[in-house]
């Protein structure tokens, strides 16, 4: 049930109460603000988390939601986010457990439902007016931030990418596979604000190609945990690739091979300056790149 319209007493960090006042103008009779934690936005089916947010992460969510939210009702809240108080599962941990135990079946049936739900949010999305950036300034982007984290210069891979590859409408932006959240009956989307420290609106060939390198880090993990090789994801994202053409038609391989590119930069930098020590995955992926083998998985 939607509560009527409330205040919260507090908001923390500073700019939560502009961030509100917006979200208002929106949706202004099915807003609830309660408890404590980051700025959470729910719809049914979807979700808008703003973790600490900046200025470009508010925009890029608030433009994804003011496009989705003729479409679906909406619930604006203020809850802390632990697995122990939010129902559900993230899809990636679901599908680690899955491979692990050898259930692939179950696991292509998940992402086949992630494919699908992405490309009904794909196509909602593609009536927002703000336009992505182009894939080689995505790139670019990502690539100057690797450099900044020290990437290796053998690293580096040239990437051209034709003027056709540009289509329009927005993505989600960071849509790896801890942003799907599997509960017995449905998939939820969550955090449509985009990677941190990055400025601009990303196609959606970018959460294709997110989507697989995050399968990568999957395997790369059982990999290191169980000491046995995963031959599984080009199947697993094969079954995402089947879900989204149920709704959409799928991106250039050309523009998803440089988005998965992109990707692994972004990572590498994420990885470095957030200390995980998890930089050896995308160092894996982008070595496999310079001899002509798949960036976005391992099998």
């Amino acid at each position: 049930m939607f509560k009527e319209p409330g205040r919260p007493k507090s908001f923390n960090p500073k700019g939560e109460e502009a961030i509100l006042q917006q979200l208002l103008a929106l949706a202004p009779r099915q807003i609830e603000a309660t408890g404590e934690g980051p700025l959470l936005l729910r719809l049914r089916g979807l979700e808008l988390r703003l973790h600490c947010p900046g200025e470009t992460g508010v925009e890029r969510a608030l433009q994804a939601l003011n496009c989705l939210r003729g479409e679906l009702p909406l619930l604006v809240t203020r809850q802390c986010y632990t697995r122990s108080n939010y129902p559900g599962e993230p899809l990636a941990s679901k599908i680690y457990h899955l491979v692990v135990i050898g259930d692939l079946e179950q696991a292509e049936s998940l992402m086949e439902s992630a494919g699908a739900v992405t490309g009904i949010i794909h196509a909602k999305l593609e009536k927002c007016p703000s336009k992505p950036a182009a894939c080689q300034d995505i790139v670019g982007e990502r690539l100057e931030l690797a450099r900044r984290a020290g990437l290796p210069h053998s690293l580096e891979t040239p990437v051209v990418i034709p003027d056709w590859c540009s289509r329009p409408g927005i993505g989600h932006g960071d849509l790896h596979l801890y942003q799907f959240i599997a509960s017995s009956d449905r998939l939820e989307i969550t955090d449509f604000s985009g990677e941190p420290d990055t400025r601009t609106h990303t196609p959606q060939c970018y959460d294709i190609a997110t989507v697989a390198r995050s399968l990568d880090y999957i395997a790369s993990i059982i990999e290191l945990t169980t000491g046995e090789r995963c031959n599984c994801t080009r199947d697993l994202f094969r079954a995402f690739l089947e879900g989204y053409m149920d709704v959409r038609d799928p991106p250039p391989a050309e523009c998803l091979e440089a988005c998965c590119i992109a990707r692994a930069y972004y990572e590498y930098y994420y990885e470095k300056t957030r200390s995980t020590g998890l930089e050896w995955i995308p160092e894996r992926a982008l070595k496999r790149v310079s001899t002509s083998s798949c960036v976005w998985g391992t099998g």
